[in-house]
């Protein structure tokens, strides 16, 4: 059972909540998207990668066409800058003006790629070592990057080393 404090406070929110998918759906954004939206804090979907787009133009223009981040937030959640962030989404835009497939349910979540900066890892390194880690096998790894087997090998190696490097410190 609800009491007269609590259903103040759901009220509250849900009228905060009303007013802001009014706002959103007055820029043309879908109520209903954007509560999806605002659900995924899972990570990157596994799906977006494409041979069209590097794994970073993919990263970015995923968060920033579905997420609807901004420049500066997209730089924090990769750890990363904010000036290349917004060339590599307007790069991104020259190869692929289509949208990504975000159907799939597997993710990349995104402290993998976030730690793995401190280290020195590339986007594409930082995945290709998450999906290492969790058992898969180079050919897997390549066919989710759709990249070649031995690009997603020497992609591993260097990233191995690093780590081996960030480690012995």
């Amino acid at each position: 059972m609800v009491n007269v404090t609590q259903d103040r406070e759901v009220k509250l929110l849900l009228s905060s909540l009303g007013a802001a998918l009014r706002g959103l759906s007055e820029r043309g954004i879908d109520p209903g998207r954007a509560l999806k939206l605002a659900c995924n804090d899972r990570g990157i979907p596994v799906s977006i990668f494409n041979p069209e787009l590097g794994a970073l133009e993919s990263i970015v223009k995923y968060m920033r066409e579905e997420l609807l981040l901004d420049y500066r937030t997209i730089a924090s959640m990769l750890g990363r800058n904010e000036g290349p962030v917004g060339v590599t989404y307007r790069r991104s835009l020259k190869k692929s003006r289509s949208r990504l497939d975000i159907t799939s349910k597997e993710s990349i979540p995104f402290d993998a790629l976030r730690a793995n900066s401190k280290i020195g890892l590339s986007v594409f390194e930082s995945i290709a070592y998450h999906l290492a880690k969790q058992g898969r096998g180079w050919h897997e790894i390549a066919n989710i990057m759709h990249r070649h087997d031995k690009t997603v090998w020497t992609v591993l190696d260097r990233a191995k080393k690093k780590m081996r490097k960030a480690t012995a410190r």
